[in-house]
């Protein structure tokens, strides 16, 4: 389990692994990975909200019919 590790309580704090990551690989290591995620989130919610308009006015025709 993950609370059975034999790390210290102030190696497990956010501000102790920011600064560490900042300190190896500078502000680069910050945001590595952000633009991947934000890409994907970005694309996939143009899918679901063009998938979901084509389907209301599918449904709209079909019922004003």
């Amino acid at each position: 389990m993950l609370s059975s590790t034999t790390v210290g309580k102030d190696e497990t704090r956010i501000s102790v692994m920011l600064n560490r990551v900042y300190r190896e690989y500078g502000i680069k290591g910050l945001f590595a990975g952000f633009l991947p995620r934000v890409g994907g989130f970005t694309l996939s919610g143009f899918m679901f909200f063009g998938v979901y308009e084509k389907v209301r006015e599918l449904c709209v025709s079909i019922l004003s019919t």
